[in-house]
C-alpha cells in the first residue's frame, strides 16, 4: 500500500503472491506499478529504479546472506561473508552490488583489526575498482569507496564526499545514514552526527546493526549515556549481538558502571577471543582497578604476537590506556601510526578515555599526525 502522508488517501495497493523463483519479475512489476502511481514525481527516475542489479537470482541471493554475516562482526561471520560475495561474483563477474560487499568485508577485517593493512589494502582496493567501474552510478559504489578510503588509506578524510555522495544518492539507506554519522564523529563534527544517525534508525529500527553502529558513533564522542541506550538496544533486538556487547561494556565503564560493563565484555571475549574483544576487557578490568588481570590480558596479547599472530598495535594500547602507563601509550600511538591504524579504530577502543592524556607533548604530537596529519613517505 501506497499512502499520501499530507492526506492520509490510499494512491496504491496491490497483492503480490509468487513463486520465489520469480522474484526479479515481481520486482519489476511493484517499481512499475508505484511509477504509474506516482509518474509526475517518479518519471525521470522511472529507468534507473527498474534496472536489476543481476539477472542470476543465485547470485542475488548469495549476495544478500553476503551481506547478513557481514552484519554480524564476527571474524568467522565475516569470512563467510567473503565467501558468500565471491560466489556470487563467479556467478555473474558483472554484479557491482557483489564486489562492493567483498569490500566492505576487508574493510571490516581492518578496522577490527582482523588482518593488517598490507594483507587487507590490496582485494579491497580491487574489489572497489571493480564495482566503479562496473557501475559508478550506485550509491554503494560510493560507499564502498568511502568505507575503503576511511580504512586504508591515510588522507581518511577523503571518504567524505563519497559518503556524503552515497547519502544523497540513497536517503533512503540505513548503512549510508549510519556510517555517515561515524565518519561525522570522527571528524568532530558533533553537530552532524546526531541527524545521520536518527535517519538511519528510523529507516530500520528494528536492526540491530543500526542501532550498534549508533552506539559506537556516540562512544567515540564520549557519549556514554546514549552510547549504552543504543548497545542495549541491538542487544533487546538480538541477544549476544557482538557490536552491541563490546560498545555497552566500554560505554559502561566510560559510565563508572564497572562491574556491568565487564560482564558484557567478558561475554564478549567467551563468543570471540579476537585481540579488539581482549583489549576492550583490558581496558574495562584496568579501569575499575583490576589491574593484575588487565595485566594478564596483556601478557596474552603480547604472547599472541610473539607466536606469529597479528596483533594490531591498538590493542595493547587500550589496556596501557587503561593502566594509564604513558610511556608505554606513547609506544602504542607510534606503533599505530606507523601500522597506518584507521582512526576509527582507535576511537572505538581506547575511545576519549586516550584523550585524558593529550597534554603530554608527544602524545599530542602523535596524536595530530593519526588524526590530522599525512605523513610524507606514507602510504596516501
Amino acid at each position: 500500500q501506497l499512502v499520501s502522508v499530507s492526506t492520509g488517501f490510499q494512491l496504491w495497493s496491490e497483492r503480490y503472491d509468487r513463486e520465489m523463483a520469480g522474484v526479479f519479475e515481481i520486482q519489476d512489476e511493484i517499481v512499475a506499478s508505484i511509477v504509474k502511481a506516482l509518474v509526475p514525481t517518479l518519471f525521470g527516475d522511472a529507468g534507473r529504479a527498474a534496472r536489476r542489479p543481476t539477472e542470476n537470482l543465485e547470485a542475488y541471493e548469495l549476495y544478500l546472506k553476503g551481506r547478513h554475516y557481514w552484519n554480524q562482526r564476527t571474524p568467522a561471520a565475516v569470512r563467510v561473508a567473503i565467501q558468500c560475495f565471491e560466489q556470487a561474483i563467479a556467478l555473474d563477474p558483472e554484479y557491482a552490488l557483489a564486489y562492493c560487499g567483498l569490500a566492505d568485508c576487508y574493510g571490516i577485517l581492518r578496522v577490527y583489526g582482523w588482518v593488517s593493512g598490507p594483507a587487507g589494502r590490496p582485494p579491497a582496493e580491487a574489489a572497489v575498482a571493480k564495482a566503479m567501474a562496473i557501475d559508478p552510478t550506485l550509491a554503494e559504489s560510493h560507499f564502498s569507496k568511502a568505507f575503503y578510503i576511511f580504512y586504508f588509506e591515510r588522507r581518511w578524510r577523503d571518504a567524505r564526499a563519497h559518503f556524503e555522495r552515497a547519502v544523497a544518492m540513497n536517503p533512503r539507506s540505513a548503512l549510508c545514514h549510519g556510517y555517515a554519522g561515524c565518519f561525522a564523529a570522527i571528524e568532530r563534527r558533533p553537530d552532524d552526527v546526531l541527524p545521520y544517525l536518527n535517519r538511519s534508525r528510523e529507516l530500520d529500527p528494528l536492526s540491530p546493526f543500526t542501532h550498534g553502529l549508533s552506539a559506537a558513533a556516540f562512544y567515540t564522542l564520549g557519549q556514554f549515556v546514549e552510547a549504552e541506550e543504543s548497545a542495549r538496544r541491538a542487544l533487546e533486538l538480538q541477544a549476544d549481538y557482538m557490536l552491541g556487547l563490546w560498545v555497552r561494556g566500554l560505554a559502561l565503564s566510560g559510565l563508572n558502571r564497572h562491574d556491568e560493563g565487564i560482564a558484557m565484555l567478558e561475554r564478549a571475549t567467551v563468543l570471540s577471543r579476537a585481540p579488539v574483544f581482549v583489549c576492550a576487557l583490558g581496558l574495562g578490568y584496568a579501569r575499575a582497578g583490576r589491574i593484575d588481570d588487565a595485566k594478564r590480558l596483556l601478557g596474552e596479547l603480547d604472547d599472541r604476537a610473539s607466536r606469529g599472530e597479528y596483533v594490531p598495535a591498538f590493542a595493547p594500547l587500550a589496556i596501557h590506556v587503561g593502566l594509564r602507563n604513558l610511556t608505554a601509550i606513547r609506544a602504542g600511538l607510534a606503533a599505530s601510526l606507523a601500522e597506518s591504524t584507521p582512526p576509527f579504530s582507535l576511537r572505538v577502543t581506547s575511545g576519549v578515555f586516550l584523550d585524558e592524556f593529550a597534554g603530554d607533548p608527544e602524545i599530542a604530537r602523535l596524536y595530530e599526525q593519526l588524526y590530522h596529519g599525512d605523513v610524507k613517505g606514507a602510504a596516501s
